[in-house]
């Protein structure tokens, strides 16, 4: 993840600062299955787009509104970190399977 998120955006954080929170899994387990991270670093205005997809900076209220138009899961993942990292959620990991 780490790796990952210094080639997209130009910033790098630490391993040890992304925490995984979540894993989505397809309808049949073997179909596919993303597992997803959070990081809460004060570097986040220092980073930019280095690759094709274009890096952007909103704040988790705008997601969690509306106001900054995601993917369906998004809203709802991101509300899922945000519990996980201010310790208003006890379990270290949230498990997500799609049903058909």
């Amino acid at each position: 993840m780490a790796r990952e998120f210094t080639e997209e955006t130009g910033v790098s954080l630490d391993a040890s600062v992304w925490k995984p929170y979540a894993s989505l899994k397809g309808a049949d387990a073997s179909d596919w299955r993303v597992h997803v991270f959070f990081a809460v670093d004060d570097r986040i205005n220092d980073v930019r787009t280095m690759e094709e997809e274009k890096v952007i900076v909103t704040s988790s209220k705008a997601v969690l509104l509306g106001e900054f138009k995601t993917m369906g899961n998004v809203p709802w993942l991101v509300s899922m970190a945000l519990a996980v990292a201010t310790a208003k959620e006890s379990c270290s990991m949230f498990e997500i399977q799609e049903i058909s």
